[in-house]
């Protein structure tokens, strides 16, 4: 949960570089949209109770300008 709030530029590498080796999957909960568009190849959105594949996180961002 918000893992990026307290970290500088070089403690956010590291931790872009160890989810991009991790073999699993991440559930990531951040507003660093930067950081999410590095390492998020697609968004989840969860709404009345149904969980649907939206597209990436840049394709997220372009939904809170509407």
């Amino acid at each position: 949960d918000e893992p990026t709030n307290y970290l500088d530029r070089e403690s956010l590498g590291a931790l872009a570089g160890a989810i991009e080796r991790y073999d699993g999957g991440v559930v990531m909960i951040t507003h660093n949209n930067e950081f999410c568009s590095q390492l998020c190849p697609e968004t989840w959105v969860m709404d009345a109770g149904h969980l649907e594949t939206k597209g990436d996180a840049d394709w997220m961002l372009k939904q809170d300008t509407k």
